[in-house]
């Protein structure tokens, strides 16, 4: 969903959009005996980060991998490059800054480096077609996985 807090000022509602919705899909899914579930969550996620973005992706994660799908796929991109419908002036100043530094982004660093949307997909139909035995994949093996034909 991924919805900048100014889309949905109220916590509650913030909440509800990347935490309560993906989990209540991930329930429905498994009760209506859904093998397999893939989540599109954030590089950085954790449940006990001062980030409420970060927190709520990180608690949602956990929740899905308790659910207990015979295959599960939590994806982290890091900051996604790509078009956008709406102007988000913070992730635009973010891409560029990303983009100038991308050098920086070596060894273990590589999995914060700013990965383009198309890559994300194709590495999704990846793991997805071949049913990977990871569980968490970050941008750095997303880029990998997108050039795998």
């Amino acid at each position: 969903m991924a919805q900048p807090e100014r889309v949905t000022p109220q916590k509650k509602d913030y909440i509800d959009v990347e935490l309560n919705l993906p989990v209540k899909i991930a329930k429905i899914a498994k009760n209506n005996n859904i093998k397999s579930f893939i989540y599109v969550s954030s590089g950085g996620a954790n449940a006990d980060s001062r980030n409420l973005y970060l927190q709520n992706k990180g608690k949602a994660e956990k929740e899905i991998i308790n659910l207990s799908f015979d295959f599960t796929a939590i994806i982290q991109p890091s900051l996604l490059l790509g078009d956008r419908k709406e102007n988000r002036v913070g992730e635009r100043i973010a891409k560029s800054i990303f983009k100038s530094l991308s050098f920086v982004f070596v060894g273990k660093l590589r999995s914060f480096k700013a990965i383009h949307a198309n890559n994300v997909a194709k590495a999704i139909m990846h793991i997805t077609k071949n049913q990977l035995n990871d569980l968490f994949f970050t941008s750095d093996i997303l880029e990998d996985l997108s050039r795998i034909n």
